[in-house]
């Protein structure tokens, strides 16, 4: 396997990406163009685990807040497939579950809480709150391979 992508759909969401020649780097990304120019550089085979997004989440998030994670995740898994990359989709609730502390945290708290945990795994990156999301998840593939 050539790369590993671990992508959070979020409105602000980002990428983990590691590349074998390359290494790990990580990526915010902010339009769909950018996503299409990220995926079509990468060369040889892949996987990608892209977060699954719920259909509706609670009293969390308004309705339209929830329809542009679907359609974040329908888009960013309809790329990576029509560039011939495996993808697999995870839930939120299975790739937190490996995380300690981070059940029962909500909205902002938990968003810290989370890049806090990434940036203690891979000190050697620059985690911001768009890629740790993104990171946990490749981690969570990867079980820690690649940490630095």
């Amino acid at each position: 396997m050539d790369f590993i992508i671990g992508v959070d759909p979020g409105v602000s969401g980002g990428m983990a990406i590691y590349v074998r020649t390359k290494g790990l780097y990580l990526r915010k990304f902010t339009n769909e163009d950018e996503f299409v120019d990220l995926i079509g550089n990468l060369k040889g085979s892949g996987f990608a685990a892209i977060e699954h997004v719920p259909k509706y989440v609670g009293n969390e998030m308004r309705a339209s807040h929830s329809f542009t994670l679907g359609y974040n995740m329908g888009f960013e898994v309809g790329v990576v497939k029509a560039m011939g990359i495996v993808v697999d989709l995870v839930r939120p609730q299975k790739w937190q579950g490996s995380i300690p502390g981070a059940r029962g945290l909500r909205g902002p708290q938990r968003k810290r809480y989370l890049k806090e945990h990434a940036k203690k795994l891979y000190p050697g990156l620059k985690v911001t709150l768009a890629t740790a999301d993104a990171l946990l998840i490749l981690d969570y593939y990867t079980e820690g391979k690649y940490r630095t």
